[in-house]
């Protein structure tokens, strides 16, 4: 495991209201590796603090960089100064089974608020039930894939996924979907360009055509059908770890205040999360 430490100070020329100039503590907050979140944090931060940042994308940048960034102004202008001690986890099943241990506060992005567990205080939701939304990305020569037009015509093709992904995998097998398997994300697209498999669920971009890159494979979301998950998403704090009650107290009041501000609609319609392009979009599950 890989444990990074920097500080996030406030501007010296406190241009905050006192109430937010907090006491400093220390956060455990868990990343996965195939994200670099820390990496992206320590170059972003360099000069500047989080509430200084107002744009949530950047090239290649993901929902885990917007939602690490939301969760850092949040407890800001909830009264935390953090010092974020980063732990990197092979993949999310890893760092939600850490984060149950207490080896961490909080994951730094959000989890299902079905993954919610007694040991785990649960935010107010950044992303609503219904509001998370998935295309069915294959190849751009994938010609026949590109024609479906239902959920009778993806049958007939397999899908790539983790059982780590547990909405996914779930999702897939109630569309009566055949599944292979991997475990990380970068090696879905491999299989993918292997044809060891026809089509992957993935987020949709800010791309003009949607599209997203990774491990040097492109892939194209088929045009015109979607799926919806009936599920809100919120960041979990462990309840036994020191300050663990501040640092929750802290994120609750942030949050409200990004959603007033509108930044938490702002940084999912930067990313393309939502996205006017694929709104009228037929959805094949789950309604």
């Amino acid at each position: 495991m890989n444990r990074l430490i920097f500080l996030l100070f406030l501007t010296v020329s406190y241009l905050y209201s006192p109430q937010l100039r907090g006491q400093h503590i220390n956060i455990e907050v868990g990343t996965v590796a195939a994200n670099d979140i820390e990496k992206v944090f320590r170059e972003n931060m360099a000069n500047q603090t989080c509430l200084d940042i107002k744009a949530y994308t950047y090239k290649g940048s993901t929902r885990v960089y917007a939602e690490a960034l939301l969760i850092c102004q949040a407890l800001m202008l909830g009264g935390i100064e953090p010092i974020f001690n980063f732990h990197q986890f092979p993949n999310f099943g890893r760092a939600l089974k850490e984060l149950k241990k207490g080896t961490i506060h909080m994951m730094f992005s959000t989890a299902w608020l079905s993954q919610q567990q007694s040991y785990f205080f649960t935010s107010e939701p950044l992303i609503l039930s219904g509001e998370f939304e998935k295309g069915i990305y294959t190849l751009t020569d994938h010609v026949e894939l590109l024609k479906v037009k239902d959920l009778n015509g993806l049958k007939t093709f397999a899908a790539i996924s983790s059982n780590q992904f547990l909405n996914d995998w779930k999702m897939l097998s109630d569309m009566g979907i055949e599944i292979y398997s991997n475990p990380r994300w970068e090696l879905l697209f491999k299989m993918l360009k292997a044809k060891h498999g026809d089509f992957i669920l993935a987020e949709f971009s800010p791309e003009p055509d949607l599209s997203i890159i990774t491990a040097g494979v492109k892939l194209i979301p088929v045009p015109n059908v979607k799926v919806t998950f009936k599920d809100s998403r919120h960041i979990f704090v462990n309840k036994d770890k020191d300050n663990s009650a501040i640092i929750f107290s802290a994120l609750q009041s942030g949050i409200k205040i990004l959603r007033q501000q509108g930044r938490i609609k702002k940084a999912y319609q930067d990313l393309g999360f939502y996205n006017d392009k694929t709104k009228s979009w037929l959805s094949l599950c789950c309604e």
